[in-house]
């Protein structure tokens, strides 16, 4: 009787490559998913995009700065009225150095990035 040395490395070994090669193909996978949804995306903003309430989804990026500008134009240019205790003061944005730009930050698919989402309420 001969006793061989049965290891387990072997059996971690493959179980190991099945993990990493199911890992890989699931990173392939989400990869092409979202490469198919940029590319089907086309030169429009996401659908059900808003700013500031107003709806921009769908619209190419000369259209939503054209809506964005008539629409929230005379909201950036009303003065603001600031209250501390019993003072408060009026602002206009020209007068505290404040201008607002509805133009796209870095090409037309820079809309769909998170990063150059304005907070709700703002301009």
């Amino acid at each position: 009787m001969t006793d061989h040395p049965t290891s387990p490395a072997p059996r971690k070994r493959r179980a190991g490559r099945i993990a990493a090669v199911a890992g890989g193909a699931l990173v392939v996978l989400l990869g092409a998913g979202y490469g198919v949804a940029y590319a089907i995306s086309g030169n429009t903003l996401a659908p059900q995009t808003t700013v500031s309430g107003v709806e921009v989804g769908g619209l190419d990026p000369a259209a939503a700065q054209a809506k964005l500008t008539s629409e929230l134009g005379p909201r950036a240019s009303a003065p603001l009225t600031v209250a501390a205790g019993e003072k408060s003061v009026q602002l206009t944005p020209s007068n505290w150095g404040w201008a607002s730009t509805t133009r796209p930050r870095s090409g037309p698919r820079a809309a769909r990035s998170p990063s150059t989402r304005a907070p709700s309420g703002t301009t």
